[in-house]
């Protein structure tokens, strides 16, 4: 059995990016372990019971595997973001907060704006998204007047009012 396994590992180590993988599910799997363990210890006559409801609960029916995918969707595509700002050179570790103002912003929308119609949620999704972009847009024109500044040193006074108009 143990020369099964290390076969299996020593096939998967030869693969660069599958170790990555490999990493990470291992990571999770020692988590969710952690998690287990510190549930034995504090209460250990439910821990068992506590932690399959914790695992396969979300699956029992549709309307649990709905509220997982609603719930989960807006992370992953932040996120999603957040990756992609990280691969054009951006810096962006507002994006979770960005997120929350723009959901805000659009449930008010579609509360409280019912003159529009059908069209309400549509006008709530778009005010949430121009929030999010003009607060996404104040840091890359900062950086871009920061990079603007040190190629061309002039005053930061003079510059300040007219910095998002370059952008």
């Amino acid at each position: 059995m143990n020369k099964l396994w290390t076969g299996v590992l020593d096939a998967v180590a030869k693969k660069p990016n599958s170790i990555n993988i490999l990493s990470s599910f291992m990571a999770a799997f020692a988590g969710v372990l952690l998690g287990l363990v510190i549930m034995i210890i504090v209460s250990p006559q439910d821990a068992f019971s506590s932690f399959s409801q914790m695992i396969f609960g979300p699956f029992a029916n549709m309307r649990r595997i709905g509220m997982v995918v609603r719930s989960t969707v807006p992370i992953m595509l932040t996120g999603l973001s957040v990756a992609f700002a990280f691969r054009t050179g951006l810096f962006n570790i507002g994006a979770s907060g960005q997120m929350m103002i723009g959901g805000v912003l659009a449930i008010y929308v579609g509360i409280h704006w019912t003159f529009l119609g059908n069209f309400q949620w549509v006008v709530g999704v778009m005010a949430g998204m121009m929030v999010v972009r003009c607060g996404g847009r104040f840091p890359a024109c900062s950086r871009r007047f920061e990079m603007s500044m040190r190629s061309s040193p002039q005053s930061c006074s003079t510059m300040w009012p007219f910095m998002c108009r370059a952008c």
